[in-house]
């Protein structure tokens, strides 16, 4: 019997870096296959602030820098937010937190 992978082995949404983060982070997410791919970032009570892909892309490792600010550009406040990736039929969510 082979030996189970560590828990983070299965997941495509890495830790974010720098969590917190000032004045960027950023959001790293690895492909096994080509496909689909979707990433936000959300308010604690589930409003979307931005969307950083919104697409297709190959497989493999990707990474995104989000500087805090939202859709139109605005600098968003210091606090808790969620980012999430939708691929490959899973959604995964990481806690950002953007301090001042």
């Amino acid at each position: 019997m082979a030996p189970e992978p560590a828990p983070d082995a299965a997941r495509l949404l890495e830790a974010p870096r720098p969590n917190p983060f000032r004045t960027g982070t950023e959001l790293g997410f690895v492909l096994r296959a080509p496909g689909p791919v979707r990433l936000e970032v959300f308010t604690v009570l589930g409003q979307r602030v931005a969307r950083l892909v919104d697409g297709a892309l190959p497989a493999g490792r990707h990474a995104v820098r989000w500087t805090g600010v939202d859709a139109r550009g605005r600098r968003l406040r210091a606090g808790i937010y969620l980012v999430r990736l939708e691929a490959e039929g899973q959604r995964e969510t990481r806690t950002l937190v953007r301090v001042d």
